[in-house]
């Protein structure tokens, strides 16, 4: 078992006062980056929260784990999107409602259908961060956000596969 951070510290002097903006950035660009992450992490939420056991092993442990790490990702784009003048995407209700579809299917596929998900989980969230941290020319307090929440999705990613194998 490791002892790493899975809910990062915050302070009321990290967030942004006003409308924070990206000089050479498209503003729609940069909301639908910070939408598509945001709807992302929601899905991942609810794929974690539904394959629950409910029982006390290391897999339930890894799940709460995993699922409380990406709360902390759900509010790190949250807070990013309001500093910006954005607001979540109304769609996002559609990937709460795909991750817990898959969350509870794969549950009740069971074995290894549940350490299969994690690992498309990631494996997607680590593709999307990759390409949206490319996309745009991000300021310094988000590109460091970012990189960190992409680092805990391959932290994850090695997690499911060690259990897949």
């Amino acid at each position: 078992m490791t002892n790493r951070i899975i809910r990062t510290e915050m302070r009321d002097s990290d967030i942004s006062t006003g409308v924070r903006a990206l000089p050479g950035t498209n503003a729609r660009a940069l909301r639908r980056a910070l939408q598509t992450l945001h709807k992302l992490e929601i899905m991942a939420v609810n794929v974690y929260k539904h394959q629950m056991p409910c029982r006390d092993d290391s897999l339930n442990r890894q799940l709460i784990s995993a699922m409380a790490n990406e709360m902390s990702h759900v509010q790190d784009f949250q807070i990013l999107l309001y500093e910006f003048g954005f607001k979540p995407s109304r769609l996002r209700v559609a990937f709460w409602i795909v991750g817990v579809l898959l969350g509870t299917g794969s549950r009740f596929a069971g074995g290894k259908a549940i350490p299969k998900m994690g690992i498309w989980t990631e494996t997607k969230a680590v593709r999307h961060y990759s390409a949206l941290i490319e996309s745009i020319r991000w300021d310094e307090k988000t590109l460091q956000i970012l990189i960190r929440d992409r680092q805990d999705e391959e932290e994850h990613l090695a997690v499911w596969k060690q259990a897949a194998a």
